[in-house]
């Protein structure tokens, strides 16, 4: 089992991860997530920090630390909450049912349904763990 990264590592992750569904995520999906949402919010209280993700209608990602004026969902979880589902030892429904996600803004149901556009961002997110950890 990979070892989740520490409070160090995981803005560094995070931030690989998004610079890897920028690049590869194809941009039909990304117009079509951002018919849904243009702006997620990832908040991890454990760090006290969140990142943010834009889509614009064009399908361009536009990657904060700084929040925008408006956030159209937010996803909250720990940080070992996300290396769970990320790593595949749990599901987001698994976790959004024992409370250990929450979502605001959207219907659970609807982001389930459109967050695969984003792409495969257990891959995204495992590539930027080995890239942070020089793997």
């Amino acid at each position: 089992m990979t070892e989740k990264p520490t409070g160090e590592e995981f803005p560094i992750v995070m931030g690989k991860l998004f610079e890897h569904m920028k690049g590869q995520t194809i941009k039909e999906n990304l117009i079509e997530f951002a018919k849904s949402v243009n702006t997620l919010c990832f908040e991890y209280p454990d760090l006290g920090k969140s990142f943010y993700l834009t889509v614009s209608p064009e399908g361009e990602l536009i990657q904060s630390a700084e929040a925008p004026e408006k956030v159209d969902c937010t996803v909250s979880m720990s940080t070992d909450t996300n290396h769970s589902i990320m790593m595949g030892e749990t599901t987001q429904v698994k976790a959004f049912m024992t409370g250990k996600l929450k979502i605001r803004g959207i219907n659970p149901m609807k982001l389930q349904q459109i967050l695969p556009k984003l792409g495969p961002l257990d891959e995204y997110y495992k590539k930027a763990l080995d890239e942070v950890r020089g793997s």
